[in-house]
């Protein structure tokens, strides 16, 4: 007698012990090894701010400094320079506000400091001092 098998994802066997499994009607998948039936697949997609090794239940929050703005997502991307994500399953990053900076996958913005003559860089990553006889003002170098 041999050990039954589980069948892969996408597909199925309703009965315990079967020695054949069968694939997913189009449309339709399974959402772990082993599974007596197959589910709609579009009831089942992880949301914004959620991804999954396929896209589909069971999902995982993105992690502060990530997102994920379309439904059934593989992976979370790091906010860009200049954005932030401060809590979990966010499906977009903010933008910080003039004057402040963020390094990619950023939790925060960091205030740039105009005492001491400092501005945000073009991709409001880091702060840069202004050059020459120009003066921090409101986030920008002015003459």
């Amino acid at each position: 007698m041999s050990v039954p098998e589980n069948c892969p994802m996408n597909y199925f066997s309703d009965s315990f012990g079967a020695s054949e499994c069968t694939l997913c009607e189009v449309g339709k998948i399974t959402t772990s090894v082993g599974s007596l039936t197959c589910v709609d697949a579009s009831n089942l997609k992880c949301g914004p701010g959620q991804y999954s090794f396929n896209g589909y239940e069971p999902c995982t929050s993105c992690a502060a400094g990530y997102y994920s703005s379309n439904s059934a997502a593989t992976k979370c991307t790091a906010c860009l320079s200049g954005t932030f994500s401060p809590t979990l399953g966010s499906g977009l990053c903010s933008t910080c506000a003039t004057g402040k900076v963020s390094e990619p996958g950023s939790l925060t913005c960091t205030l740039c400091d105009e005492s001491q003559n400092q501005v945000p860089d073009d991709n409001r990553e880091f702060c840069v001092e202004c050059g020459g006889e120009e003066k921090a003002v409101n986030g920008v170098c002015v003459p």
